[in-house]
């Protein structure tokens, strides 16, 4: 998720991802529910570009026996108020 999120090509896990925590494991809901996307249940993540840090929010869900995972930027994903 957070290889897609970022949208810059040649990204190396190792040198260039630093998961800070994992999400705790919500529902899939088919409408968003901001209580979901509370900071207690979303995780964290880095994402080193060019010497310069993104953070991204990632929020996981158990989708017919497997775990997706969605990684987002905070100051460009706007969610419902």
């Amino acid at each position: 998720a957070l290889y897609k999120a970022a949208m810059s090509e040649g990204l190396d896990f190792a040198k260039d991802i630093a998961i800070r925590s994992l999400p705790k494991l919500g529902p899939a809901v088919p409408v968003y529910d901001k209580s979901e996307f509370d900071p207690i249940r979303t995780g964290e993540a880095v994402v080193c570009i060019d010497g310069r840090e993104f953070h991204f929010v990632l929020y996981s869900y158990e989708s017919e026996g497997n775990i997706v995972t969605l990684a987002y930027s905070p100051r460009c994903a706007k969610f419902g108020s």
